[in-house]
């Protein structure tokens, strides 16, 4: 098998964590519709998605330091069974978690739920691509389906490729432990669950400008209400490193990088806006990633395996090590997601479940209005939290 690229060190992490029951480093997004299901249809077009985006159906190859990306892997799996999951939450949403095997297995597919409101999930591993990217390969899915031509992409970059071309200090320390959206963590059966995460999916009815730094101002405030005015409140933003190419064809892989900083209690809203525009027009993003990060390539698994004691103490102590990660996906139009058997009416992504945020938020606007799924520590948080702070939330929104 030829190669495609590098495995990037950042890719590793991600690898670490599947084992032979779960996975749980896995883009995943949810369309919701009115329709019915052909499999042979179905199948025809993801082939031909794949066939034009061959980084879809990539293999891991090699071992330790040595592994990479290869060409000939399989097809983007295909599954469809009966289901009357909600689409609400995590609860009976079975296929969050399955594994995927990079190596011996497709590193996508997609999940046809049949019922009286018809699913369709779509699942990626991290470790072979990000949300941005998993989110262009549905467009050409549905491309396909409606017999267009398909924009196809290229796959042979990895981060570094494009980090190394900007001079670039040492990342920021920020000194942790940080304050939760959460009040601290008293019951010791909530502690049990430290290393579980939920969440909860919420359609708001309209669209809403400047999203992220109004929900960072809005946590801001719920965080210094119950700790202190000296709360130590610090939030991470997920850019896409793809605005910095100069490339034509679209590069389908793990693109992203991140914003970290820290908010005060003289913090608003314009002052948030105007700090995210000037960090990123400035590449603040790529000090997320140590300059001898790459050295992570030779450590074991178990170096980024979580430690659910490590996670226990955290909560308890009403603490976390991120705050909060917010990511706006971007607007689409739903009708990028229909064809003749198949209406649109909703589409979310799931934020990735990591026990050490204390609340992890994707945000993605269509002309129905603003799709929002929460993810916290099921040790932290209930789905009835998650639904105040929503609701909350929509007011500090749309005001």
């Amino acid at each position: 098998m030829a190669k495609i690229r590098k495995l990037s060190s950042l890719e590793c992490t991600y690898l670490a964590g599947d084992d032979a029951n779960t996975s749980s480093m896995i883009n995943q997004y949810v369309v919701e519709g009115i329709g019915a299901f052909s499999a042979l249809e179905w199948k025809s077009a993801i082939e031909q998605a794949a066939d034009a985006n061959p980084g879809i159906k990539l293999k891991l190859k090699g071992y330790w330091f040595w592994r990479y990306w290869a060409e000939q892997g399989a097809y983007p799996g295909l599954k469809i069974y009966p289901s009357n999951w909600s689409g609400e939450s995590n609860v009976d949403a079975g296929f969050d978690g399955q594994p995927i095997d990079c190596r011996v297995s497709p590193c996508a597919e997609v999940h046809l739920l049949e019922g009286e409101f018809p699913k369709i999930i779509f699942r990626t591993h991290h470790a072979l691509m990000d949300g941005n990217a998993t989110l262009f390969w549905i467009k050409e899915v549905f491309r396909a389906l409606r017999s267009e031509n398909l924009s196809g992409s290229d796959a042979n970059l990895i981060e570094l490729d494009i980090i190394k071309k900007y001079e670039r200090q040492e990342a920021d320390i920020f000194s942790g432990p940080w304050n939760s959206v959460f009040p601290q963590v008293t019951l010791n059966q909530s502690l049990s669950k430290s290393d579980e995460c939920i969440w909860q999916s919420i359609r708001f009815k309209n669209d809403a400008d400047r999203v992220l730094p109004k929900t960072i101002y809005f946590l801001d405030k719920k965080v210094r209400a119950m700790y202190g005015s000296d709360a130590k409140v610090i939030f991470r933003v997920p850019s896409d490193l793809r605005r910095l190419l100069i490339e034509q064809k679209y590069q389908l892989g793990n693109l992203v990088a991140a914003l970290d900083f820290e908010t005060t209690s003289k913090s608003d809203v314009k002052g948030i806006y105007t700090n995210l525009l000037k960090s990123l027009k400035s590449k603040r993003d790529l000090l997320v990633f140590p300059k001898k990060f790459w050295l992570a390539k030779w450590l074991p698994k178990s170096t980024f395996k979580p430690n659910p004691e490590h996670f226990k103490n955290l909560h308890k102590a009403g603490l976390c090590d991120i705050t909060a990660i917010l990511t706006h996906v971007g607007k689409v139009n739903l009708s990028e997601f229909c064809y003749d058997g198949f209406k649109a009416t909703n589409i979310y992504a799931l934020p990735l479940p990591l026990p050490g945020v204390s609340l992890s938020c994707v945000f993605l606007s269509h002309e129905k209005g603003l799709s929002l799924c929460m993810s916290a520590p099921a040790s932290l948080a209930s789905h009835e939290d998650l639904k105040k702070l929503a609701q909350d939330l929509q007011t500090e929104l749309f005001q």
